[in-house]
């Protein structure tokens, strides 16, 4: 595993939904891009149910179960 280190100039500014706006750190390289649940609630993101059990494994190794999907647009 290759270990860079996370600088302010690495995050981007981001809206989501034409009214949120957040400091995102996107990785480009990954096949999913992840949010916790809590900050889904937060910004009132619709959660759609997994259908089954996930759990997914970020590039660090750790496991987390999935517990849905939010469909949002990034600008």
């Amino acid at each position: 595993m290759v270990e860079t280190e996370i600088l302010p100039r690495n995050f981007i500014n981001v809206k989501i939904n034409n009214k949120i706006f957040v400091r995102a750190l996107l990785d480009t390289g990954a096949n999913i891009n992840a949010i916790s649940e809590a900050f889904a609630r937060k910004h009132h993101l619709k959660i759609n149910p997994c259908i089954t059990d996930a759990t997914v494994q970020s590039a660090s190794c750790t496991n987390f179960v999935r517990v849905g999907s939010v469909n949002f647009s990034v600008k």
